[in-house]
């Protein structure tokens, strides 16, 4: 569930976050700073920070600034990929009839010697 949230010159906004939220600046410049990540971030309209860790997170707006607090998007599980796949497949690839299965194969290459030439068939040991 996404949170819109404006904030004002100064202001501070303390979360309690989880691994993967997503914090959306729409409007105006917001610093970030979180647990275990060596770095603080500036963000600016329209970026878009994915927090490392969660934890208790601050955001104090630089002017006015206009978020939004996001939770991370669940990933689908390998049963619903493989629904998915089945579903494509079932679509993009046409039934096999009768004329696609008794179409005559080609004639197999014929073997090319090291310069490009066709090599010459030699004799069965039986024939000799």
């Amino acid at each position: 569930m996404a949170q819109i949230i404006d904030l004002q010159r100064g202001q501070l906004l303390r979360l309690d976050a989880t691994r993967g939220d997503r914090v959306q600046v729409l409007f105006g410049t917001v610093w970030l700073t979180e647990p275990r990540r060596l770095d603080d971030v500036f963000a600016a309209s329209g970026e878009e920070v994915v927090l490392d860790h969660g934890g208790r997170v601050l955001l104090e707006a630089q002017g006015f600034a206009r978020v939004i607090v996001s939770a991370p998007k669940p990933r689908p599980t390998f049963a619903a990929l493989v629904a998915q796949l089945r579903q494509l497949t079932r679509h993009s690839l046409p039934a096999p009839t009768y004329s696609t299965l008794s179409r005559k194969r080609r004639a197999a290459p014929s073997f090319l010697d090291l310069r490009g030439r066709r090599a010459r068939r030699r004799p069965a040991l039986g024939a000799l």
